[in-house]
């Protein structure tokens, strides 16, 4: 395979993953066929097999990629800011607005897709890893610099990551948008007036 057809190969698997996962996000995983991914991409429905060998593994690879876009925009954001407490404050805005936003409506319910579970589980560690590891070293500068009152950063970014991951759980049971912003924003409040001196 030369430069050219791979490259070629990786634009069109990438144009793939980006309808699908438009398409996901309206219609939802079950509605979603391959004829509507491969319509949508303008190629027939047995060209997807040449990239994909099935929904499924599209699916995985899609949410792969949201999952990276979402570490590198929250990476982004902590970076153009200086103090540990906008850090933190940015990094749990952006990972929750992105994670909401982006990921959430890609998750189909479990029992449409138990026999990948695994894979998504997969993700989902490695997902909560980076987000750890990164808020871990914001606590960890903000403690050193006697911004933060913690003793073991990586326990408590551990803590924060999976409780607002929980918040979100929740917040798409929640009808008002409203009730979703006040208990995020008092959230952060308690947070920071928690940890900071």
């Amino acid at each position: 395979m030369t430069a050219r057809s791979t490259d070629r190969t990786g634009r069109r698997r990438q144009q793939i993953l980006e309808r699908a996962a438009t398409l996901f996000a309206q219609l939802g995983y079950q509605k979603t066929t391959l004829e509507d991914i491969a319509k949508a991409c303008g190629i027939g429905k047995t060209a997807l097999y040449y990239y994909f060998p099935s929904k499924q593994e599209i699916l995985v690879e899609t949410i792969r990629g949201v999952v990276g876009e979402i570490l590198e925009e929250i990476r982004r954001a902590v970076s153009s800011i200086d103090g540990a407490k906008e850090q933190v404050t940015t990094y749990l805005t952006v990972a929750s607005r992105a994670t909401m936003a982006r990921l959430s409506p890609l998750i189909p319910p479990p029992e449409q897709v138990q026999e990948i579970l695994p894979r998504f589980e997969e993700i989902w560690e490695a997902f909560l890893g980076e987000e750890i590891r990164l808020l871990a070293a914001i606590l960890e500068g903000g403690r050193d610099r006697e911004i933060f009152r913690i003793t073991q950063p990586l326990v408590v970014a551990e803590a924060l990551v999976v409780g607002f991951h929980a918040l979100q759980f929740w917040s798409t049971r929640v009808p008002q948008a409203a009730v979703k912003q006040d208990v995020t924003g008092e959230l952060l409040r308690l947070l920071m007036h928690g940890i900071c001196r």
